[in-house]
């Protein structure tokens, strides 16, 4: 899924990563309580053609095992989360975070693009800093 728990009382940084998408795509994320319910949706940059590579996004500090939920809006449409839609991998400094911005039901995909399966059209590390570093 994409849901990324915490490490310690940290300040949580999304660094994007060159990446390759046919659409303009936001990326957001919201906080998941502890019973399930998620919070607010927050974006973290409205279109993905204008983010460089490395560049660093702050999301603000976070207590030790807080919840947070990525997800995207294929050009500020379709909220797009979790298994079918994105691969999450640990490394050694946090996660890379890869969606896909096409679905395979047709319902969601009116213009019915094949969907290519690379999630490499939204890419994206989420690390944890000390906070106020």
């Amino acid at each position: 899924a994409t849901i990324i728990e915490v490490e310690g009382d940290r300040e949580v940084i999304v660094t994007a990563t060159a990446s390759e998408s046919g659409f303009s795509n936001a990326l957001g994320f919201r906080v998941v309580e502890a019973d399930g319910t998620r919070g607010a949706d927050q974006i973290v940059f409205a279109n993905d053609d204008t983010v460089t590579d490395g560049e660093r996004f702050s999301l603000g500090s976070f207590a030790d095992g807080t919840k947070l939920e990525f997800f995207i809006l294929q050009d500020g449409g379709a909220l797009l989360t979790g298994d079918a839609q994105a691969k999450l991998e640990a490394t050694a400094s946090g996660f890379l975070v890869g969606f896909e911005d096409l679905v395979a039901a047709a319902a969601q995909n009116p213009r019915h693009l094949q969907r290519d399966g690379d999630f490499n059209d939204v890419v994206f590390n989420v690390s944890f800093e000390a906070t106020g570093s």
